[in-house]
């Protein structure tokens, strides 16, 4: 079973730190230690391999291909079309709520977010185009692979046209793997039991953007709308238009585990709920409707946690 891997990073002057160089070897290693025959490693976005002294550790390994992504080549991808991001899409789902696409980025925003670090949909077809193994794992640059994470793909099989595994936070909880968005029994963007792979809950799933396997002839067939950058729901926009006909499976063999802390601010996404790990929500969490500090059963996420 070969598979490429395909990683999504970005090129600002901070990535070209030790910081982000040790990150981006802490992922390669997981991969290689898997003992994977044939595989490849690609890096769209970061440093240019010529870039820095550690460039022979990185991009320049034999089984690292690197894509380019700065303002260079964005501008040469959008030619007359510099306002596609900013084209109004509405998408409603199945329990009928509309969700606008946001269009509307301030000049703080943009230079957070901008455009070579947030057109993430072009960098993932461009992973597509550029992978040559059939198996096509798209993530982002904060997950590493466990040492089961190919025994259990070769375990479970291949016949599949988008595969997820499991995902852990980096406390080693469940994170946005196995998610309902709509459905009207399981409930919206809640996690659901890894055995259910009923048709009526793949019909109503949301597939996260940060991590999903995939063939390379269904990504082909079905890319990523690349008029949508980071935070304009280019997952859910993605999720929508392929899960009435996809075949999708669970591989609960398999974990990726987040490398830092990631906090949404949303605590649906995070199972058991911090209140039932017991100890408190870190303070990101705290002061949602109703929370009160002085109430003890707040401090442990109480009617706050949602």
């Amino acid at each position: 079973m070969d598979f490429s891997f395909g990683i999504i990073t970005s090129a600002t002057g901070a990535e070209g730190s030790l910081e982000w160089r040790d990150k981006m070897l802490c992922i390669f290693d997981s991969i290689r230690r898997q003992k994977i025959l044939n595989y490849e490693i690609i890096v769209v976005g970061g440093p240019y391999p010529t870039d820095g002294r550690n460039h022979h550790k990185l991009h320049q390994c034999p089984d690292v291909v690197h894509v380019p992504f700065d303002e260079e080549q964005v501008v040469r991808m959008l030619k007359n079309d510099d306002n596609i991001f900013k084209k109004p899409y509405e998408l409603k789902d199945k329990s009928g709520i509309t969700h606008k696409k946001n269009v509307k980025f301030d000049n703080s925003a943009l230079n957070v977010h901008g455009i070579v670090a947030g057109w993430i949909t072009k960098k993932k077809n461009l992973i597509t185009q550029h992978a040559k193994y059939e198996n096509i794992v798209y993530m982002h640059d904060y997950h590493i692979f466990q040492p089961d994470w190919y025994k259990g793909f070769l375990q479970f099989g291949s016949d599949w046209d988008v595969c997820m595994n499991k995902i852990e936070d980096f406390w080693g909880h469940r994170f946005r793997d196995w998610v309902s968005w709509d459905h009207p029994s399981l409930g919206k963007r809640k996690l659901v039991d890894y055995d259910n792979n009923s048709e009526d809950f793949i019909k109503h799933c949301y597939i996260s953007g940060s991590y999903w396997v995939a063939k390379k002839k269904f990504m082909e067939e079905n890319p990523l709308d690349e008029q949508y950058l980071w935070g304009q729901g280019e997952d859910l926009e993605w999720s929508f238009r392929i899960r009435d006909t996809f075949n999708y499976k669970m591989n609960k063999l398999s974990t990726v585990k987040h490398m830092r802390p990631k906090l949404t601010g949303d605590e649906k996404w995070h199972w058991p709920p911090y209140y039932a790990r017991g100890f408190p929500p870190t303070r990101h969490f705290l002061g949602g409707p109703g929370y009160n500090p002085d109430r003890p059963e707040d401090l442990i996420g109480g009617p706050a946690m949602g």
